[in-house]
């Protein structure tokens, strides 16, 4: 017993320190549990499945219909009626004696004309189908610019809690040297206390860059399908996703026949015209080829009447026309002719909202990309002055919040040079995205 509770507790501890490694995830291997997990992109799937279905049925209108009916009734026991003719040599019988009736028909409906009403419905559900498909790559496109906004936003509080932790080194080792000059008599207790107190806001927006990056890997853990406590450490830097653009009227043209949601808005209109025509075509005759196989028992159509199954068939064309029909049909045509009229003026409104998207996103890359040089630039002065006012302080030439200013303003530089390169790559993704070209 006492050799089990030692590695009892052992292999306890070897458990928790498994499951609380931290999960190391690469931008692709995000990407690609995203797609496996996120419920919205399943039920855009499931949504072009629909969208088939339902031109699939559509479809099925165009082709014959065979139905097969049978049917058995019980009824009173019926005595034989028959007359008798002055030609004939018999009795005809006018119905024979039975206690059940039964009916077999085989019936078949071809649709021959009806204003194209079932042709144009079929290309209504073909182009909701497609319509479909476009905001299932919108969706997908959507779901790729979540995950890689979120990754990249790990990556960037990653990297400014690494600043953060370095700048308390710093921070640290002046303290030291300042407390030799203050048992030295060459450095006073405010000092000391100055740089207390830029430690502990050191220590607070350590513990503010921590909450922001546990809320953002919540986010993308919901988007993963991750429900643990695990921890997610992402390993991919950013100049893997590092790129460029084309200029900006490239761009827009490219927005222009390339984006899924434009692309979608033309197909409603397509759409809306369909269904125009489908009203329309109400006003046309519908005519139908019918025709039926029976085998019934007596067989009605049949003479003289007998008690036994009997084959007939007959063969038609049908014609029918709504005469009037309290004038719902020229309501419904006017709606869906005002209806793609609609529909081709929400189109032209989001080709001009797109254009001015595009242009927006790309003045935005283009700031990202100034303010990332002048990002660097900043860096390099601000380390070398806070390496040179620190270097005169231990020569007794520069006060204490000479050093805590340059130390801050140097640490405030390293974070926007960090921020700064992932925005960038993020305003370019925007820009793609708004595109139609963002791929996984």
């Amino acid at each position: 017993m006492k050799r089990v509770l030692p590695c009892l507790t052992i292999f306890i501890l070897s458990i928790s320190i498994v499951s609380a490694e931290p999960i190391r995830l690469s931008i692709r291997q995000a990407l690609e549990r995203a797609f496996a997990c996120d419920l919205d992109y399943m039920a855009a799937q499931k949504e072009v499945c629909i969208s088939k279905a339902r031109a699939r049925q559509a479809a099925g209108d165009l082709w014959p219909s065979v139905t097969l009916e049978s049917s058995l009734f019980l009824t009173d026991l019926k005595k034989e009626y028959s007359l008798s003719l002055p030609l004939s040599s018999g009795e005809v019988i006018i119905a024979p004696e039975t206690d059940n009736i039964q009916k077999n028909s085989l019936t078949l409906v071809q649709p021959l004309f009806n204003g194209g009403v079932l042709a144009n419905k079929r290309a209504f559900y073909n182009t909701g189908a497609e319509a479909a498909l476009r905001q299932l790559e919108g969706t997908a496109r959507g779901l790729i610019l979540k995950v890689q906004e979120l990754y990249w936003t790990i990556v960037k509080l990653d990297n400014g809690k690494k600043v953060l932790e370095k700048t308390r080194e710093l921070v640290l080792s002046h303290k030291n040297d300042v407390e030799t000059f203050y048992r030295e008599g060459l450095a006073t207790r405010v000092d000391l206390l100055r740089i207390n107190e830029r430690l502990s806001r050191i220590d607070l927006e350590i513990i503010e860059n921590r909450n922001r990056r546990e809320k953002v890997a919540l986010q993308l853990k919901d988007i993963l399908g991750m429900d643990g406590e695990e921890t997610i450490m992402p390993i991919s830097a950013v100049e893997e996703i590092a790129g460029s653009l084309p200029p900006e009227n490239s761009c827009v043209g490219i927005a222009l026949s390339s984006n899924d949601f434009i692309r979608e808005a033309q197909l409603a209109v397509e759409a809306a015209r369909y269904k125009e025509k489908m009203a329309r075509g109400d006003f046309s005759p519908r005519v139908a080829l019918i025709a039926t196989y029976h085998y019934d028992k007596p067989n009605t159509s049949m003479q003289p009447l007998l008690n036994t199954y009997q084959e007939s068939w007959e063969a038609g064309i049908s014609l029918s026309f709504d005469l009037f029909a309290g004038g719902k049909k020229f309501a419904r045509a006017t709606e869906a002719s005002l209806f793609a009229d609609k529909s081709l003026l929400l189109y032209e409104k989001a080709r001009r909202n797109l254009r001015s998207t595009v242009k927006s996103l790309y003045r935005d890359y283009e700031a990202q990309g100034q303010t990332l040089e002048v990002a660097r630039r900043n860096a390099e002065e601000a380390e070398e002055s806070f390496r040179m006012t620190r270097a005169l302080y231990l020569e007794g030439m520069a006060v204490n919040s000479d050093v805590l200013d340059a130390e801050t303003a140097y640490t405030e530089a390293r974070i926007r040079v960090l921020t700064a390169r992932v925005d960038r790559e993020l305003a370019r993704l925007r820009v793609l995205n708004v595109m139609g070209v963002l791929e996984k």
